[in-house]
């Protein structure tokens, strides 16, 4: 795992990681330069009703997330570990240079690792947006959402799945237990994830 660690955070890769959150910054800053909103409208979702489960009222928002996120979970992990890409995408980032003479094109799993990271984190965005107090805003799915996978990431250790998933239902019961108990204080959530990264 160290090795797995080292190889990710070498120092082209830590440039890139930094540019990427510098433009994601810089294109947040052109996003607040806009024009203001005169007219607000419900983030749009694929159907709306609710049910009453033993006294739970679930939202169609909410079951979305319920059914979406385990079919994208299962099928991530059938490709991680079961397809010849998945294969080829572990054995590039345990020991690029073996993989390489195993005749893997490390460029282009890495490019595939990019688009799946992009797709799975547009996914998770529009999931979160009608979830989040704040909707679609800036606020809401930019800098809030991304604390939230780092956290994630980092208790994860950026290698285990399984526990990069329990501590996603962890930060994510601890945000509904802190906003049903403390909904004035919204910036709460925010402080406690800084504290753990």
């Amino acid at each position: 795992e160290l090795f797995i660690v080292r190889r990710l955070f070498t120092a082209p890769r830590v440039i890139l990681l930094v540019a990427l959150i510098g433009a994601a910054q810089l294109l947040l800053f052109f996003q607040l330069i806009l024009p203001d909103i005169t007219q607000v409208r419900p983030y749009p979702t694929a159907f709306s009703r609710s049910w009453e489960v033993g006294g739970v009222i679930v939202r169609s928002e909410e079951l979305t997330v319920l059914v979406v996120i385990p079919v994208l979970i299962v099928a991530l992990s059938l490709f991680v570990n079961r397809t010849k890409y998945g294969l080829a995408v572990r054995a590039s980032a345990a020991n690029a240079d073996a993989a390489r003479l195993a005749a893997v094109n490390i460029k282009q799993m890495s490019t595939l690792v990019w688009v799946l990271a992009g797709t799975l984190a547009a996914t998770a965005a529009i999931l979160f947006a009608p979830l989040n107090p704040a909707g679609a805003s800036s606020l809401g799915v930019g800098p809030g959402l991304l604390l939230r996978v780092l956290t994630v990431a980092l208790i994860a250790g950026m290698a285990s799945m399984p526990l990069a998933l329990a501590s996603g239902v962890a930060v994510g019961m601890t945000e509904s237990l802190i906003n049903y108990n403390y909904n004035d204080q919204r910036g709460l959530l925010d402080a406690l994830l800084f504290v753990v990264i």
